[in-house]
């Protein structure tokens, strides 16, 4: 018998479905995508760390190469001058944020990651003669980073505990599962899928002479997955119907 079906959900995850997304980007399809790809090895890269933009930018240069080879210079163009308006929307550069704030980083960490996806770009652009010859300028480039026009299969593993209502009594137990979840990316900010997931569930009920047994039982279900992106974070929310 399928059971209520089961929904997870984070409460950032619910912000961003409802909001659709806090970054703001360029309108024009590939200088979109590009600046995605842009933000997203930047801030991944600026994670781990980032002291010195030459050394950090040229360890990252490999991916920078693939996605920025293949837009074409007038999309270029056009997203370093779109980075130029919005470094003055956040307030100009990152080092006069920094003082006027009393040498505080946060106020400017905005217009630093700004600076250092201009700078990204930039770098590409000296060195466009060492583009690949087979990643050519496409008008309709979609990104590398993102889902976006692309299937992508998704498998994770996952245990949880859990209170089961059984017989009118309320019981310990748990669950092991695994998932496979080919999905679709419906835009650079929105992916959909649907799986399959099955695992081992059990609880722990009271055997007769008053301790507890262990009850497992096999457990499947079908998940259905809508995954949101915002800059290089991801909300996941899942709706699944499961049977044991």
């Amino acid at each position: 018998m399928w059971e209520e079906s089961r929904a997870r959900w984070t409460i950032v995850g619910v912000w961003a479905l409802l909001l659709g997304g806090c970054v703001t980007l360029p309108t024009p399809p590939a200088q979109r995508a590009l600046y995605l790809d842009l933000r997203s090895i930047v801030q991944t890269r600026a994670r781990i760390d980032w002291v010195i933009d030459r050394v950090e930018i040229e360890a990252v240069a490999p991916a920078l190469m693939a996605s920025v080879c293949q837009a074409t210079p007038a999309d270029r163009l056009a997203l370093a001058g779109w980075l130029d308006r919005r470094l003055v929307a956040e307030g100009g550069p990152a080092r006069a944020q920094w003082l006027a704030a009393g040498k505080d980083l946060g106020p400017a960490r905005e217009a630093l990651l700004i600076e250092r996806i201009s700078a990204a770009l930039h770098y590409v652009d000296d060195h466009q003669g060492e583009c690949p010859f087979w990643l050519e300028p496409d008008p309709r480039f979609a990104g590398v980073q993102a889902n976006t026009d692309r299937i992508v299969i998704l498998a994770e593993s996952m245990g949880s505990g859990q209170l089961v209502l059984e017989g009118g009594e309320l019981l310990f137990g748990g669950a092991g599962l695994a998932r496979l979840i080919p999905a679709y990316g419906v835009s650079d900010r929105l992916t959909l899928g649907l799986g399959f997931e099955a695992g081992v569930a059990s609880t722990f009920p009271r055997a007769e002479g008053g301790g507890r047994s262990v009850k497992p039982v096999a457990a499947a279900g079908v998940p259905f997955l809508v995954r949101v992106l915002d800059g290089t974070l991801r909300y996941d929310l899942d709706l699944a119907a499961v049977t044991r």
